[in-house]
C-alpha cells in the first residue's frame, strides 16, 4: 500500500472542559434542548469523568465509581463509569472506525496501529498530555487486490439473545458471498 495519509486519533480525557460548546453543537445538530442542556451534561459528568487535572479526575472517578457501584446493588442497570482514559478511547475509536470505513468505501486501504510510544508521538506532534492516543491509521491506495483473510466462523463470535447461544443466521458461505459481491462493486483506482 502506498501510504497517502497517517491519521493520529487523540482522545480528550478532559472532555468536560468544553461542555458548553458540546451542548451548543448538540442543539444545533437537532438534539432536544432539554436533553442537550440537562441530560447530556449529567451523563457525560458521570460516565466520562473528563474533568481537568489528573487529581480532580481521579478523586471524582473514585467517588462516582463507589457511589454507582453501591447503587447498582439496589437498582441493577445503573451504569458504573469506566476510568476517563477508557471512556475517551472508546468514544474516539468509534470515530476511527467510521474513518476507516469511509476510506474503504472510497477504494482506499487502511491499517490501524496500536502499541506505540504515546509520549514520543505527543512530543513529536505537540499533542498535550490531556489526550490519550488509542490508534494511528495509515491510509492509502492498496497495491494488491482486496482479499478476505481467514477468520473465525461467525457462530464463534456472534451471539443471539444470550452469550451461550451462537447466532445461526450467518454462515461462512454467506459471509464469503457478501465479501465477493462487495469486491466486485468497489470503485477506486485498483478496481
Amino acid at each position: 500500500m502506498c501510504v497517502e495519509v497517517v491519521a493520529v486519533f487523540a482522545a480528550d480525557m478532559e472532555i468536560l472542559s468544553d461542555l458548553d460548546k458540546q451542548t451548543r453543537m448538540a442543539i444545533a445538530n437537532g438534539a432536544p434542548e432539554v436533553y442537550a442542556k440537562e441530560g447530556l451534561p449529567k451523563g457525560m459528568k458521570v460516565l466520562s469523568n473528563g474533568y481537568p487535572g489528573w487529581l480532580i479526575r481521579t478523586m471524582v472517578y473514585n467517588l462516582t465509581w463507589s457511589l454507582t457501584s453501591v447503587l447498582s446493588w439496589f437498582k441493577p442497570g445503573i451504569p458504573v463509569p469506566a476510568p476517563p482514559e477508557a471512556w475517551a478511547m472508546k468514544q474516539t475509536m468509534m470515530a476511527a472506525d467510521h474513518f476507516m470505513l469511509a476510506a474503504t468505501v472510497h477504494g482506499m486501504g487502511t491499517s490501524c496501529m496500536e502499541g506505540f510510544n504515546q509520549a514520543a508521538i505527543r512530543n513529536t506532534l505537540g499533542i498535550p498530555a490531556r489526550y490519550a492516543i488509542p490508534c494511528i491509521v495509515a491510509v492509502g491506495y492498496p497495491d494488491m487486490d482486496p482479499r478476505a483473510g481467514e477468520r473465525y466462523d461467525p457462530e464463534e463470535v456472534i451471539r443471539e439473545d444470550h452469550f451461550s447461544e451462537p447466532y445461526r443466521g450467518v454462515t461462512p458461505a454467506t459471509v464469503t458471498e457478501s465479501l465477493r459481491s462487495n469486491q466486485k462493486n468497489q470503485s477506486g483506482p485498483n478496481a
